[in-house]
């Protein structure tokens, strides 16, 4: 992270990105500390996460543009 890679603005939209930054750290440090003493447990905050496989492409109907890129309607 380095100064400026997000705006917020206002204290609730700084606090609330605060709390999932420290939410996870400790996740991290917790992960690092079971794998390091090799705790074992089925508890669902120390399993692994998923990867991201990719992206699950959305069919288009050819006929008719998305409803994002139509132009828009008068009022």
């Amino acid at each position: 992270m380095s100064w400026g890679w997000i705006r917020l603005a206002g204290l609730a939209a700084t606090a609330i990105m605060t709390a999932f930054a420290i939410v996870h750290h400790n996740l991290r440090m917790v992960r690092t500390w079971a794998r390091r003493t090799g705790f074992q447990s089925d508890d669902i905050l120390l399993s692994r996460d998923r990867a991201i496989a990719g992206y699950e492409e959305i069919p288009l109907d050819d006929d008719e543009p998305p409803a994002a890129l139509s132009p828009p309607t008068t009022a």
